[in-house]
C-alpha cells in the first residue's frame, strides 16, 4: 500500500500542516508517500514553485492519482487536518502524540523553499534584523466569512475569542514601553489594517513589500451565463510563504485566533515565544508547544 495526499481546496498553511502529518504517517507505517498538489484559488502555485521537492516526497499529477486510486493499492487522503488529528485518527496506537508531532515539525522545517524565496527572506531578515524583533500576524479578510461556519462545525470555536484589532494594538503599545527598539514585523492579508497600523504607530511597523490585489475576482460563468465574484487571496502564495518564513524568525510571534498560518509560523520558529490575540487582549498560547511536541496533548 501507499499513501497519497491529494492537496486542493485549502490555503498554504492548511496544506503544509496536513502534508507533514501524512509524511510522518507514511514513515510510521513504512509505506511510500505521494503528493498530488493542485493549485487553485486558495493556493495559486505549484508545490515546486514554492519548495524543492525532497526525496521523501514523490510528486504526482491528478491523472496519476486517479490511476493509483483505480488500482486500489493506494489510500487517498484529502483532509487538511492538523498533524495531531492525523495521528489521532490513523496511528495513535503505534506512536505517541509527542513523538509524532516532533517528527512533523522536523519534516516541516526540512521543507526547503526554492532559492528565489530563500534569498528574499534572508535579504529582508538581514536588512531589518528580524530575529531581534517581535512579529504579528493579522488575518482579517476571507476568514471573517467563515466564523459562522466554524462555530457550527467545531465545538472548540468560541466567537468571543475572535481576535480584535485592539488586541494587536495593545501588544504594540506594550512593546513600545518595554523594548529599546519598538519596531515590529507585521504579516497581514488586509491592506487597510496595514495602512491603519502604520499610521497609528509611525516608524514602528515593518512589512514585506508585497503587492496587494482585490479579494474578489470576477469570472464569467458559462453555466450561469454571467460574471460572478469569487474570493481570492489578497497576495500571491509566493509572497505569503515569504511572509510566513520571515514571521517564523521573529523572537516573539503574536497570532490570530483560529489561524493555522500563525501557528505554522511558530512551529517553524524553533525558539520563538508564541502569543495569541483573544478578543481585545493577548496571552501565551500553549497549543503551539503541544504542536511542537514539547508538552503532552
Amino acid at each position: 500500500m501507499s499513501i497519497v495526499y491529494w492537496s486542493y481546496g485549502s490555503g498554504l498553511a492548511n496544506r503544509l500542516r496536513a502534508l507533514v502529518g501524512y509524511m510522518v504517517m507514511s514513515h510510521v507505517l513504512e509505506q511510500p508517500f505521494y503528493l498530488c498538489w493542485v493549485p487553485d484559488i486558495y493556493c495559486d502555485a505549484e508545490f515546486t514553485d514554492l519548495f524543492v521537492a525532497p526525496s521523501t516526497i514523490k510528486l504526482i499529477t491528478q491523472l496519476q492519482k486517479d490511476e493509483m486510486e483505480l488500482d486500489q493499492n493506494s489510500s487517498i487522503y484529502t483532509s487538511d487536518d492538523w498533524f495531531y488529528e492525523i495521528w489521532k485518527t490513523h496511528v495513535s496506537s503505534l506512536i505517541s502524540a509527542n513523538e509524532f508531532c516532533s517528527l512533523a515539525n522536523t519534516y516541516l522545517r526540512g521543507l526547503l523553499p526554492v532559492s528565489s524565496i530563500t534569498n528574499a527572506v534572508n535579504k529582508f531578515c538581514h536588512q531589518y534584523s528580524i530575529p531581534t524583533l517581535p512579529g504579528i500576524h493579522i488575518r482579517l479578510t476571507d476568514n471573517v466569512s467563515q466564523f459562522k461556519i466554524w462555530q457550527e462545525r467545531s465545538p472548540y470555536f468560541k466567537p468571543e475569542n475572535i481576535s480584535k484589532i485592539e488586541g494587536f494594538e495593545r501588544f504594540i503599545c506594550d512593546v513600545s514601553k518595554q523594548e529599546s527598539n519598538p519596531q515590529l514585523f507585521l504579516a497581514t492579508d488586509n491592506q487597510k489594517i496595514e495602512r491603519y497600523l502604520k499610521s497609528s504607530f509611525p516608524g514602528q511597523i515593518i512589512t514585506y513589500p508585497k503587492r496587494f490585489r482585490p479579494d474578489q475576482n470576477r469570472r464569467f460563468s458559462w453555466k450561469q451565463q454571467r460574471f460572478e465574484s469569487h474570493l481570492q487571496r489578497t497576495s500571491s502564495i509566493k509572497e505569503a510563504l515569504i511572509e510566513l518564513l520571515i514571521l517564523s524568525r521573529c523572537k516573539t510571534i503574536v497570532g490570530t485566533y483560529w489561524s493555522s498560518y500563525s501557528q505554522i509560523s511558530a512551529c517553524l520558529g524553533v525558539n520563538s515565544r508564541y502569543f495569541q490575540v483573544i478578543g481585545d487582549s493577548y496571552a501565551p498560547h500553549e497549543h503551539v508547544e503541544k504542536l511542537r511536541g514539547n508538552i503532552p496533548f
